[in-house]
């Protein structure tokens, strides 16, 4: 954990002490299932992923992806999340990209419009612009950093969700997931 100690003399002699914690939040029990009618229809499928985070709070992510079709802008995904407080689950707002959030065109979101990918997604011939074509993308445990946050107490807890990718009308995949923050 990393702690920031900021303290500042202002005018008049007044003493201000302003302490900011900030840490990473950690990602425990993580599972995900697919939740679609039919499942091996899905034009889009993500087998043996694996979302963990490392001793020092950065993300372990791996797993395989197929897609069935060349995946063109815009690709939407619908997010729909709860957190159980008090023994109910309460819907997440949508807030700084984290809860109940849609994202219109994942191709304009993350991913860079041009140029180079992250070098560990160029290793294993992972596109990260579109359109990405068919084919199968597999990801063997890369290591993503991640910023702390001084949210990382108030976002501690269980939660549950729905992800749904689309293209158009046409739904790609449907997954839940389970996971805790600490």
């Amino acid at each position: 954990m990393a702690v920031k100690s900021n303290a500042n003399i202002k005018e008049g002699s007044e003493l201000s002490a302003e302490v900011e914690l900030v840490r990473k939040v950690i990602i425990d029990e993580l599972k995900f299932n697919n939740c679609s009618p039919s499942p091996l229809e899905d034009l889009v499928q993500f087998n043996d992923v694996a979302v963990c985070t490392t001793d020092d709070g950065d993300l372990l992510i791996s797993g395989s992806v197929r897609n069935e079709i060349t995946l063109t802008t815009p690709i939407k995904a619908s997010v729909s999340m709860k957190r159980k407080v008090l023994g109910l689950w309460v819907p997440v707002p949508c807030i700084k990209d984290f809860g109940s959030c849609d994202f219109d065109d994942l191709c304009t979101y993350a991913m860079p419009p041009e140029g180079r990918c992250v070098p560990l997604l160029e290793e294993h011939d992972i596109p990260c612009h579109c359109p990405i074509e068919r084919g199968n993308f597999t990801l063997p445990a890369g290591q993503f950093r991640v910023p702390g946050t001084r949210w990382a107490g108030i976002l501690a807890g269980n939660y549950k969700g729905t992800i749904k990718f689309s293209h158009l009308d046409q739904q790609l995949a449907c997954y839940t997931a389970t996971f805790t923050l600490d």
